[in-house]
């Protein structure tokens, strides 16, 4: 198998665990009573890996999303700041609120000025 498709591979497989990933946290806000209103309780927590920061994101005390590393690259890198991270969850945050996609893009990390691994900044 030539790089190129283990590299297709990879890249396929990951788009569907953000896909399989974003649906879920999609149908946990609509699967609600129709005679409740919805309520949202999202709060973002940081927490130390072994060499870094990830994330979680909690509805109601309940882990909706856990990320040890930087999402949209290759590899796995935890972010190298608590600050980086905090910055990453709230995007995410921000986005289940408008009801969009929390799937965090390259584009948007650069956005936020975090810091991506140089081994992977070949990616865009």
């Amino acid at each position: 198998m030539n790089l190129g498709t283990k590299r297709f591979k990879y890249y396929l497989n990951r788009t569907l665990q953000y896909t399989l990933l974003s649906s879920l946290v999609l149908l946990e806000f609509s699967c609600s009573s129709k005679n409740q209103e919805l309520k949202f309780e999202l709060i973002s927590e940081v927490y130390s890996t072994d060499d870094g920061f990830g994330y979680r994101i909690l509805n109601n005390k309940k882990i909706l999303i856990q990320q040890s590393s930087i999402p949209a690259i290759q590899g796995k890198h935890p972010f190298s700041t608590h600050e980086d991270a905090q910055k990453t969850a709230d995007l995410v945050i921000e986005k289940i609120f408008k009801r969009k996609n929390p799937i965090v893009s390259v584009i948007e990390l650069k956005e936020l000025a975090i810091e991506i691994p140089i081994d992977t900044q070949e990616l865009k």
